[in-house]
């Protein structure tokens, strides 16, 4: 690598050194081969008219001397401006590597910001994406909530059958009075969530059912499409024609002749065979 470096440096320091002499390549190399065409002409010449002997007597006397003279004044002409032209050649390098350094730098400097602003621009992406993972993350739990509350719309309720004791004990009373019956009669109502129907009530008493009423509430008796089955102790009633509903419950009435008798009455969708 230096050996290539020097010898550009050293064809640099021949050029300027051309310049410096106000000449070129080819008139430098054409003056040297001038010089040396007329010395070998006028050796040839004298070899020509006087022999080799004379020849050799001129070359030792004349043109000897005369290269040695030439030699020395090119030194001493040309020496320094070969010393010139060689630390210009080595300074221009040293300002060029200079300016190529300065270059880098400034590049470098350049890339540097260049960098720190793509890692600010990284940075906002990043942060965008960020608030965009949360808004979608936050968006899909909405509509997650939404699916979940419309699944339990859709879906349908599951069905409760209530009954519960309204009297216990209650007097009942006959117009005109009974004077061979003085009964007591429970009241129960039966309640549901949701519509439903065909439905099946069952009832049980401690001592011999006496007798037993039930129907829609508002409603009188018991109604068309109705079946009850009383004995003893228990009763089975069942409708497939009146729904049970929130808003319209069926109510039984259980009499018996003394007091203090537990019943119980029990309800279920579906038709008892």
């Amino acid at each position: 690598m230096w050996l290539h470096h020097l010898f550009n440096l050293l064809v640099y320091a021949a050029s300027i050194f051309v310049d410096a002499i106000g000449t070129t390549f080819l008139g430098l190399w054409l003056g040297i081969a001038f010089a040396l065409a007329t010395t070998v002409a006028t050796l040839w010449r004298i070899r020509r008219k006087h022999g080799a002997d004379a020849m050799m007597k001129h070359w030792e006397d004349d043109a000897k001397i005369a290269l040695r003279v030439s030699l020395v004044c090119a030194a001493v002409i040309y020496i320094p401006v070969i010393v010139w032209s060689v630390g210009k050649a080595v300074y221009q390098d040293h300002i060029y590597f200079l300016a190529q350094i300065k270059q880098q730098r400034d590049e470098a400097g350049t890339a540097q910001t260049q960098i720190a602003d793509m890692r600010a621009q990284c940075a906002n992406s990043q942060a965008i994406s960020t608030d965009l993972q949360t808004q979608n993350r936050d968006q899909q739990n909405a509509v997650d909530t939404c699916l979940t509350q419309t699944t339990k719309l859709l879906t349908p309720e599951s069905l409760k059958i209530v009954v519960i004791p309204v009297e216990k004990d209650r007097r009942l009373t006959t117009s005109p009075p009974r004077q061979s019956f003085n009964g007591f009669y429970d009241t129960f109502l039966v309640v549901a969530n949701r519509s439903v129907s065909p439905i099946s009530i069952k009832g049980t008493c401690d001592e011999p059912i006496y007798n037993m009423s039930s129907g829609p509430m508002g409603g009188v008796g018991v109604l068309m499409g109705w079946s009850t089955y009383r004995s003893g102790n228990s009763f089975t009633e069942s409708t497939a024609s009146a729904p049970l509903t929130p808003t319209v419950p069926f109510w039984i009435s259980v009499t018996h002749v003394n007091p203090n008798v537990n019943c119980k009455v029990d309800a279920h969708e579906g038709l008892d065979k």
